[in-house]
């Protein structure tokens, strides 16, 4: 397009102040530098430019930031001023700052595409140039350039970029952008200086770490300064710091590497303290020499795309690098394609495979093999050395010599200082400056990517995500369970799959015997485990869903096998671990051990074949019984804990109860476990489950009156009542009563007199209602229990308000609510506090309702009470119908209603019922024909995230 000037005459729909300027080669206007990492500088020609106004400075510098690109008028307007507002303002700014640019106005243009800067960014791209050099580097190894370069990209900054402009919409962002920069520079010079031993680095990591309390790099380096300084309680005192603070404030737990670093301070890893090595990549040159021979893979690599380049990058310099890994993850095919990406570099490849040795002798003989291949028949030590050079080394299936290798690569290491070596074994091999990359699971998809293209599958997407989750997406149960579709169909293996230690056979014929059968890679693991690590790999199998150190401890205590003392379970743990026969993760600031559902299966199948089986289990439901007890005492303000410890340990729980009830003399430990976590069921909408456990428990323990039977039947009577079934609940409710009183427990004479009274009440019994609770009430004062006497309050007062007596429920609600205050007790608090609040909707006080519903809401979401969150739900939905806004009334009437059914919490009293029912109505009527579609995607909604659509807008209203 022809450039046009300032000068020429061109029509406009706007009074726009200049025209366009095509932006050709010849162009030549006034040198124009801008400077932004600090507070703005301008330049040109050596000369400073001042300029005054902000607006003015900031237009300016998003210009340049476009680095000589044009930058769209919408983008300005919503850059600078954050909206797009009207486009005269942008035209003012322009015309004034090419007037405070004087003789180099000529730099900002007019294009097409809309304004351009012709400027540079001297201390912007010097930074960004010498960072770039940092990633190099470190891909190099080469420490030494990464700390000069890292130096020279942190000399740029004159203090916080963009500092006189954050106001501005985009230098707000921009400037994150480039603090986050420069934090990587600095981090990347003191972890290269740190690697170097050089002096000072500690107190320099000791101040970035006050200043970025949340950031996990800084403060694992800080760690390993201090480690380095010999204070090893220093260093696990700040990665604990770093752990409550990443859970106080942002409710996550450390990534695995930091973990992973805490367990190899806390163990003196070696490796920690790394020994001087040359950070010279190596030449690729093969020297004219044969390379090893490779073994092939069947299909091309999946979902190994980031371990792969990790890997590779690591090899470019002097590194040891261990893939570790459980049986059957694919440690060795992501080896084979790095060997195969080194040898098309033209690099050797010496390829030692362990697995044939059965002892340290039998490495001589490895050494010997890849030797031949290499054209040389010599065994001498020095002999291989002269084969390795300019090579890479792959020690391949290392884990059942590991100590004879690390030996040899000592060895080698000395005579072989730029030498890369990649390792495959199930444990590390603990050397200074190893860097290891655990192999997990492969991603879902990937893992169906892969059995499709061993099997030839395409057609049966749901079968084949059976099969790969079924063995755990481990590569070699998905390479057995594909090989099944010679003489299977797909589906033939999905229907038989969750037998998959006696289905996955028959691997290939020249893969190593271990790999031919799930159950085969699981022995060869099995049998280089010592005597301690394999009667804790046993025992761990009893756990559902992982479990703690000291719930091992107790089931190895509650045992007659010698394992030693506690410590030994601590340390076998740790090589399991080690071993990747274990996962490990840090939920709520506390290790959990687990295993993979394969390896749980295996585990569980030598557990068995324990004489001690009968003992572990028992143990097992032992350590049950006191979490459950441990956390009877629910609705205080502990009562997130109990709800954490419960939800974590909720497998485990699950399957104690039921082993105990399939061992008829085991049943009371069973209701020992419901009981006192009968709550935890209720919250969690597993009251009907809960309920079908103690029947079957009261089945079992016979009918001879004692407090367990009572306290199992009480439970039960409020758990059927709940779930809405009172005639049953009114049946247990007398029986748990006469127990009671036979026995001569007060208390629970006290609890089942409550139970019968809510019992009439949601049967409409009002009479029988007022004699239970008063009586209730009664014998909670002369037992001086706060809790009950709370809880007869509260129930006293929905019995007024269904008997029309609105003064006398609020009266008994406050009176609950004061002495709720003075104990502690959260859950009653929240009852008394759901019951004012239907009081005041209930006589017409809307905003008063509203305000104390929101109330209630937010207290039975601290707690975790689905059923009081959604009565409160459906409540404020009553609320919007009367305030005249029938359509979102009616979505929360629907999605509370869809919600209750779920969790099998139907309304029980009557009056919420007729409210509730005269409310949709009402919402129905003024809607007519949209209601139809409000309650489809309300009832979709309510079915969302496996029935959790609703938290959305809880939040939303409590944050109200």
């Amino acid at each position: 397009m022809r450039g046009l000037t300032r000068d020429s005459h061109v029509a406009h729909s706007h009074a726009c102040p200049w025209h366009y300027v095509a932006v050709s080669a010849d162009l030549s206007p006034a040198a124009l530098e801008v400077f932004v990492l600090g507070p703005t500088e301008v330049r040109s020609q050596g000369r400073s430019i001042p300029i005054a106004r902000a607006i003015e400075r900031a237009l300016l510098v998003r210009l340049a930031m476009g680095r000589e690109r044009p930058v769209a008028d919408e983008t300005l307007l919503s850059e600078l001023w954050g909206n797009p507002g009207p486009i005269q303002r942008l035209w003012v700014q322009t015309s004034r700052l090419r007037a405070s640019l004087g003789e180099a106005a000529d730099c900002l243009v007019r294009t097409s595409a809309g304004y351009l800067l012709n400027a540079t960014v001297p201390d912007l791209s010097h930074a960004e140039a010498n960072l770039a050099v940092v990633h190099s580097a470190l891909s190099a190894a080469d420490l030494e350039a990464v700390d000069k370069s890292a130096s020279e990209s942190l000399s740029s900054w004159r203090g916080q970029a963009l500092a006189d402009l954050r106001s501005f919409p985009f230098a707000e962002a921009e400037g994150t952008r480039l603090d986050l920069m420069q934090l990587e520079a600095q981090i990347e010079r003191l972890d290269a200086r740190l690697k170097l031993h050089r002096p000072g680095v500690r107190q320099d990591l000791e101040a970035l770490a006050l200043a970025q309390p949340l950031n996990e790099r800084i403060w694992s380096l800080l760690a390993i300064a201090r480690y380095h300084e010999g204070s090893q309680a220093a260093a696990l005192d700040g990665l604990m710091q770093l752990r409550r603070r990443l859970a106080d404030e942002l409710g996550i737990d450390p990534t695995p590497a930091t973990a992973e670093l805490e367990l190899r301070i806390l163990r003196h890893d070696p490796s920690l303290v790394p020994t001087p090595a040359s950070r010279a990549a190596p030449t690729s040159s093969a020297g004219g020499r044969r390379t090893a021979p490779i073994p092939k893979a069947q299909t091309r690599l999946f979902g190994r795309e980031a371990e792969l380049a990790a890997v590779l990058d690591a090899l470019r310099g002097p590194r040891l690098v261990t893939l570790t890994g459980g049986p059957g993850s694919g440690k060795t095919r992501i080896a084979i394609e790095v060997a195969h990406a080194v040898q098309e570099t033209g690099q050797a490849v010496v390829w030692l495979d362990l697995a044939p040795a059965q002892s340290p002798d039998g490495i001589e003989a490895a050494l010997a093999t890849a030797m031949r291949a290499q054209g040389d028949s010599r065994l001498a030590m020095p002999d291989f050395i002269s084969v390795l050079d300019d090579a890479v080394l792959v020690i391949d299936n290392a884990e059942h010599l590991i100590e004879s290798v690390a030996d040899l690569i000592s060895d080698l290491r000395i005579h072989c200082e730029r030498l890369p070596i990649l390792v495959t074994s199930q444990r590390p091999t603990f050397l200074a400056d190893e860097e290891t990359h655990r192999i997990g699971p492969l991603p879902a998809q990937a893992a169906i990517d892969l059995f499709n293209a061993l099997s030839d599958n395409s057609a049966n997407g749901a079968y084949a995500e059976t099969i790969c989750r079924a063995v755990d997406q481990l590569p070699l149960g998905i390479t057995l369970a594909a090989g099944l579709t010679r003489t299977l169909s797909v589906q033939q293996i999905a229907d038989r799959v969750e037998d998959r230690l006696r289905l996955l056979v028959g691997g290939q014929r020249d893969a190593h015997r271990r790999h031919s059968s799930l159950r085969a890679a699981l022995d060869w693991s099995y049998g280089l485990l010592p005597d301690t690590s394999s009667s804790v790999f046993r025992k761990m199998a009893v756990f559902v869903g992982g479990c703690t150190l000291e719930a091992m401890e107790h089931v190895v205590a509650g045992t007659t096998e010698a394992i030693g003392p506690p410590a030994e379970t601590a340390a076998a743990l740790t090589d399991l671990a080690d071993r990747c026969l274990l996962t490990v993760d840090h939920r709520w600031n506390v290790t959990h051990f687990g295993m993979l559902e394969t390896v749980s299966n295996y585990a569980f199948e030598r557990l068995r074949d324990d004489p001690e089986f009968d003992t572990v289990q028992r143990s097992h439901a032992d350590w049950c019984v006191a979490i459950a007890e441990t956390c009877a005492d629910f609705g205080r303000s502990n009562h997130v804990e109990l709800v954490r410890i419960l939800t974590a340990e909720e497998g485990n729980l699950r399957a104690a109860v039921r082993r105990c009830l399939d061992t008829e003399s085991a049943a009371e430990a069973a209701i020992r476990i419901v009981v006192p976590s009968g709550w935890f069921w209720w919250l969690h909408g597993s009251m009907s489950e809960a309920a079908a456990w103690l029947d079957e428990g009261l089945a079992a323990i016979g009918t001879t009156p004692t407090r367990l039977r009572g306290d199992a039947m009480c439970q039960a009577a409020a758990l059927a009542r709940n779930t809405g079934d009172a005639k049953t609940a009114a049946r247990l409710g007398q029986e748990c009563l006469e127990i009671y009183l036979a026995i001569g427990d007060a208390a629970g004479i006290a609890r089942a007199l409550q139970e019968q009274a809510i019992t009439a009440l949601v049967t409409e019994d009002y009479p029988a209602a007022l004699n239970h609770g008063h009586a209730a009430r009664s014998r909670a004062e002369a037992n001086d229990n706060s809790r009950a006497i709370i809880n007869t309050l509260n129930t006293l007062a929905l019995i007024s308000r269904n008997t029309g007596r609105p003064d006398e429920a609020t009266h008994l609600s406050r009176t609950a609510l004061d002495i709720c205050n003075e104990t502690d007790d959260q859950i009653g608090a929240a009852n008394a506090v759901a019951n004012l609040a239907t009081i005041q909707y209930q006589a017409a006080a809307f905003a008063a309702a509203r305000l104390t519903t929101i109330d209630a809401l937010n207290r039975y979401a601290q707690l975790h009470v689905t059923e009081g969150q959604m009565a409160m739900l459906g409540q404020l939905g009553q609320l919007e119908v009367a305030a005249g806004d029938p359509a979102v009334g009616l979505r929360w009437l629907v999605i509370a209603a869809g919600e209750r059914t779920r969790i099998h919490a139907p309304l029980l009293l009557a009056d919420e019922r007729a409210t509730e029912r005269d409310s949709r109505r009402a919402a129905l009527h003024a809607l007519g024909a949209r209601a139809e579609d409000i309650i489809g995607s309300a009832t979709a909604a309510s079915r969302m995230s496996a029935g959790q659509g609703w938290i959305t807008i809880v939040a939303e209203l409590i944050g109200e």
